[in-house]
């Protein structure tokens, strides 16, 4: 009880004390915030990978499955199991004015829909529309002002009234003039685009309506925004497509589809990348006869790894009449995506964490100057009957105590910036025109955050241990002062 006495009126009044408390306050607030904000992140994100991709796909990669329905219902037997789906996929060739390559995936629309997320996915022709001329002019925009800032830099280097400098003044007006008619356009999008993300998802209606009713023969697809913005698609234009099978590499198939509508997913390579048709007319333009997979849907994602055992259990009696089907789970089929956003969480939380670390050398140097300033004091302390490790003792709970109270202020601090952290933002963006989490850029509503008690407590007890780590120092110095050398002088 002696030493948290002592300890405690060392440290009262004392204004080193509060800033090495300020320092551990500020370290642990930031890794709160930045821990918290980074779970959100990936907490949306896997949501949108969850609902891109199956929680389990059954595929046979030479489209041997014949007897689709079967399979399914075998599947469909495996407690646990929501919902499945066929599908058909392969790689193609878009041909335009550039060529890329992408996905092509035929589905049953009223079963994917079950499957996944494709109802919420789904744009109609007016949402889409919408959503393609804002961001073509947000683009623009930001050309423009890349191309303003760059004819500024360029006047610099230009005599005054020189040929050279009148032209560039020239060109500034015309790109400022075109940049703020492009700005009220903008302003004029901006309405019909909120409006748009903010969608009701399809009825099954809807998307039946979407992907089966068409004028004519010719077959559709229904194809991400970002290829639609690059391509210059609208709904009923026609695109080129070409593929082929690795069974039969020299057969290369080519046909037009009409462009039936777009989806929005949120995730980049998605929106470029995939096209969705319907399987019939998919597996008609890849040319082939049986279902390439199964997406399943469970009632509860976590179990996907427990459940792909017996899945694979339940279809082991169809692989003996076609090639072997591959059972992989969703967090396998992006394992190297998912692998980067926890690296980037974790990697960003270790550079932070050195602000900690900081604060600890300020721990070091205010304990040390404790030390020498209370040699006298530590001399009758001993001579009083005071161990050594009771010496010790006072000055790591002196230690202990600051990285405690930062601890403690950082957590309630972290905690309220991270509840109050929209409200921040919508603040800055009232202060200065301009929202740290622009919505349009990362597609969410507000900045996500998720905090996780076992993450909180990954960044509190390394704290603690740190700062006990790094009082051990003075402390062990302080104890080891013999009581006569300290008073020698006195």
């Amino acid at each position: 009880m002696w030493r948290l006495f002592v300890a405690l009126r060392y440290l009262k009044r004392r204004l080193t004390t509060y800033i090495a408390t300020a320092g551990v306050t500020i370290g642990v607030m930031v890794l709160v915030i930045v821990v918290s904000v980074m779970g959100g992140f990936q907490r949306e994100f896997h949501e949108k990978l969850r609902g891109i991709n199956a929680h389990i796909t059954v595929e046979s990669y030479d489209f041997s499955i014949q007897d689709a329905e079967t399979l399914m219902n075998a599947i469909r037997r495996v407690k646990g199991v929501a919902a499945v789906a066929p599908f058909v996929q392969n790689i193609v060739l878009v041909k335009g004015m550039y060529v890329d390559f992408g996905f092509i995936k035929g589905i049953e629309p009223d079963m994917e829909a079950e499957v996944g997320k494709l109802r919420q996915y789904l744009l109609r022709s007016e949402e889409a529309l919408a959503v393609v001329e804002y961001e073509n002019t947000r683009d623009h925009l930001k050309a423009y002002e890349y191309g303003i800032a760059q004819i500024k830099r360029e006047m610099e280097a230009f005599e005054e009234g020189s040929a050279r400098r009148r032209f560039a003044e020239f060109a500034l007006i015309r790109f400022k003039s075109q940049y703020e008619e492009l700005s009220r356009k903008l302003e004029r999008l901006k309405e019909p685009y909120q409006k748009a993300l903010n969608r009701a998802p399809f009825s099954d209606e809807e998307i039946i309506r979407l992907f089966c009713f068409r004028k004519g023969e010719t077959p559709g697809v229904v194809v991400g925004i970002e290829l639609m913005k690059h391509y210059n698609l609208r709904v009923g234009d026609e695109i080129l497509l070409m593929t082929a099978t690795r069974m039969n590499l020299e057969k290369i198939q080519q046909e037009k589809f009409v462009v039936l509508g777009a989806f929005k997913t949120g995730v980049f390579d998605t929106d470029f990348r995939y096209l969705y048709g319907l399987v019939d007319e998919v597996k008609k333009f890849i040319g082939v006869e049986g279902i390439g997979g199964i997406s399943v849907k469970l009632e509860d994602f976590k179990d996907a790894e427990r459940l792909k055992d017996a899945i694979q259990v339940a279809i082991e009696p169809f692989e003996k009449e076609s090639s072997r089907l591959s059972v992989k789970t969703w967090m396998e089929l992006n394992r190297t995506l998912l692998q980067a956003v926890q690296m980037e969480k974790w990697l960003l939380s270790f550079i932070i964490f050195f602000i900690v670390v900081v604060a600890g050398f300020g721990i070091v140097s205010i304990l040390t100057m404790m030390v020498a300033e209370k040699t006298r004091d530590i001399g009758i302390l001993k001579s009083l009957g005071g161990t050594t490790k009771g010496v010790m003792g006072v000055f790591l709970i002196a230690g202990t105590f600051i990285a405690a109270a930062g601890s403690a202020l950082g957590l309630s601090l972290g905690l309220t910036f991270v509840y109050r952290i929209n409200e921040v933002a919508a603040f800055i963006e009232k202060l200065t025109g301009y929202h740290p989490f622009p919505r349009d850029v990362y597609y969410l509503d507000k900045i996500p955050t998720e905090v996780d008690a076992l993450e909180l407590a990954y960044v509190v007890v390394p704290t603690l241990l740190l700062s006990f780590v790094f009082a051990l120092y003075p402390a062990i110095r302080a104890s080891r002062l013999h009581p006569v050398e300290a008073l020698r002088y006195e």
